[in-house]
């Protein structure tokens, strides 16, 4: 139970966003009652953690950015430790509300996360396997938790995604002075949920291939967003425009698949130039589950996991 201390009001810019969400698309409103509040709460408890995260907590290292290392990889995390302690109190409950089918798996994650005991059960050794993508590790903590992996990773993704988005805006400033081209996320590695073409453009930069607004990318797990190619797969950066291409539903204008047809990979895109305001981004991308639905039927993958894009 969170104490008054504990509790967060969730963020009304993003419940703003899902109700007009709801509105426009009253198909999506099951998904949007089971998600729309968890990013509402995500996105309060991110801007609630920014500030006990320390400057010296993340190492931002401007030559390994250049050779394409992203900041937390092979970061000791146990700085962010306290804060991770934090999310597992403030969000589990707000999991177990949301999915009230998975009361048990979760109960026992608690209580394992609760009594470390051994490094199987520490959040930051666990966030340091997501991070990693060591599954068998992860297996291993799960199969101790009594708890299918599954359900383990999506716990996990949802506790670090508020940490993580904290992470991402106290080194925003200093990553702003550094160079990354890369497809996957310049703060914890993950590839995007979502690529989006800004309203300002930047004329002749390499940025703006194909005419119009620059492209950036998402960061599927902690909400990062940074500048890209918009000819390129983020993924294997194929660059071939015979070998990339994009479908949208009929009289669409603002939504589109981008596909990759060499690593049969794709990556949502909205095109925030269409759009009054800037709606936040993740609720944009929730609100493109059908797309998912519709380039799974096709036979292509999502580039990144999202709880939504599983969906059949």
């Amino acid at each position: 139970m969170q104490t008054e201390s504990q509790a967060i009001q969730p963020d009304p810019r993003v419940i703003e966003a899902v109700e007009a969400l709801s509105n426009r698309r009253p198909a999506l409103v099951p998904l949007l009652t089971a998600f729309g509040g968890l990013l509402a709460h995500k996105a309060a408890l991110a801007e609630r953690l920014a500030g006990s995260i320390s400057k010296d907590a993340v190492c931002v290292d401007p030559a390994r950015l250049a050779q394409g290392v992203p900041l937390l990889a092979g970061a000791d995390l146990s700085a962010l430790r306290n804060v991770m302690s934090e999310a597992v109190v403030v969000f589990l409950p707000l999991l177990a509300e949301a999915f009230p089918t998975l009361n048990i798996e979760l109960s026992h994650v608690a209580v394992a996360l609760d009594h470390p005991g051994q490094e199987r059960a520490d959040v930051a050794v666990l966030a340091r396997h997501l991070l990693d993508g060591n599954e068998e590790a992860l297996a291993r903590a799960a199969e101790v938790m009594a708890v299918p992996a599954g359900v383990l990773v999506f716990v996990l993704r949802g506790i670090l995604a508020p940490v993580l988005a904290a992470v991402s805006v106290s080194v925003r400033a200093r990553l702003a002075e550094t160079t990354w081209t890369k497809g996957f996320c310049p703060v914890c590695g993950s590839l995007p949920g979502l690529a989006a073409l800004s309203k300002v453009g930047d004329l002749g930069s390499e940025f703006l291939r194909g005419g119009g607004g620059q492209k950036h990318l998402h960061c599927s797990l902690c909400g990062h967003d940074w500048r890209i190619a918009r000819g390129m797969c983020p993924v294997c950066e194929n660059s071939d425009k015979d070998q990339r291409e994009y479908f949208r539903v009929e009289g669409e204008t603002v939504e589109k698949v981008d596909i990759c047809l060499k690593c049969g990979l794709y990556v949502s895109c909205v095109d925030l130039r269409e759009l009054d305001g800037e709606p936040p981004l993740e609720v944009l991308s929730l609100g493109m589950a059908h797309l998912d639905i519709l380039a799974r039927q096709k036979g292509y993958r999502p580039a990144a996991w999202l709880p939504w894009n599983q969906l059949d």
